[in-house]
């Protein structure tokens, strides 16, 4: 076997390695939904061979979706095949939801639990899907539009968060600079400019509910694991945050959906 084909052979087993960790089960999440540029942009094939420019507004079907750093791997629906989109110029989104904020100013806890059923309902959310949405936001904030490690201060932030200054706001704690970027183009509002609008309640409670129904977070969405088939609180918690305090806060879905008596 001569050299060249040695080296064939060596790159033909490193992709296929890649593909198997970078494309696995476990990484891939398999559900229809509709991808939608928010902005005209380009997609890529994952070898980069190939270019598709998209439009603003253009719609897709999309049958698979694979987490890959600041890009969405998909497999387009009719045959279309596999691209690469940068996540902060696309949304998925499973039907039609709300386009505009609603008009919550803040609250105490009650009120801003009351605000979050209603923008439940406003994106359609089945009672467990809410009862989920419900214990996210009281895990990941206390039902208040905080900036992560609230209790300490912006230098320590800098210093110790490696996404800053795109760390944790809101009630489900929005991180990374593509989803400022996301919600930027989404609602309009200058978020890459001031991040900390993203502490005003409104605009906290549509990224909390759009997020966790869309998958934009992490690619999975309430649907994977709770719809009207299923009510798995534990492995939902991939939505936000892999399986982090997994447990701790489906007991507290279990708790809200209890509570929802009247939905």
């Amino acid at each position: 076997m001569n050299k060249y084909k040695s080296s064939l052979l060596v790159v033909v087993f490193l992709t296929a390695v890649f593909f198997s960790v970078f494309f696995s089960p476990k990484d891939v999440m398999a559900e229809s939904r509709s991808l939608t540029a928010i902005i005209s942009t380009t997609a890529y094939k994952p070898d980069g061979s190939r270019t598709l420019s998209v439009s603003r507004g253009k719609t897709y079907g999309v049958n698979l979706v694979a987490n890959a750093g600041d890009y969405w791997i998909v497999d387009l629906a009719g045959g279309a095949g596999r691209w690469k989109f940068k996540k902060a110029d696309i949304d998925f989104h499973m039907g039609a939801y709300p386009l505009t904020l609603s008009n919550f100013k803040g609250g105490d806890r009650v009120a801003t639990i009351k605000a979050i059923v209603s923008e439940c309902h406003r994106f359609g959310l089945l009672k467990n899907q809410c009862a989920y949405v419900l214990a996210t936001a009281e895990h990941e904030s206390n039902f208040q539009p905080i900036k992560e490690a609230w209790w300490m201060g912006e230098n320590w932030r800098r210093q110790n968060l490696r996404y800053w200054p795109w760390y944790g706001r809101g009630y489900g704690q929005m991180t990374w600079d593509f989803n400022y970027r996301l919600y930027e183009r989404l609602t309009g509002i200058k978020l890459t400019k001031n991040p900390d609008l993203a502490l005003q309640p409104n605009l906290a409670l549509y990224i909390l509910v759009h997020g966790m129904k869309s998958g934009a977070f992490t690619g999975y969405s309430l649907e994977n694991w709770i719809n009207s088939k299923q009510t798995n609180f534990y492995k939902a918690r991939m939505i936000v945050n892999g399986l982090d305090c997994a447990g701790q806060i489906a007991g507290r879905a279990s708790y809200w959906y209890r509570q929802l008596t009247v939905y």
